[in-house]
């Protein structure tokens, strides 16, 4: 998979924006402080495991445990 120098590929740009999604998505927990650092990580995972299954990269079929356990490895 080549790119060329300052655009991405289309595969790159996808986990690119997930990834924006999820990181706009936790800054979004922080304030009003309202959640334990452990619960906005626990929330990260989540979100982080839903867009891996959206993208078609892990099993939609997981369980929310299972889901957890493949985003903390």
């Amino acid at each position: 998979m080549s790119c060329i120098v300052g655009q991405f590929s289309r595969p790159q740009r996808e986990i690119y924006e997930a990834l924006l999604e999820v990181q706009e998505a936790c800054v979004q927990l922080v304030y009003p402080a309202e959640l334990t650092l452990n619960e906005i990580y626990d929330e990260m995972l989540m979100l982080l495991g839903r867009q891996l299954q959206r993208l078609g990269l892990i099993s939609t079929e997981l369980s929310s445990t299972a889901l957890l356990q493949v985003c903390m490895l």
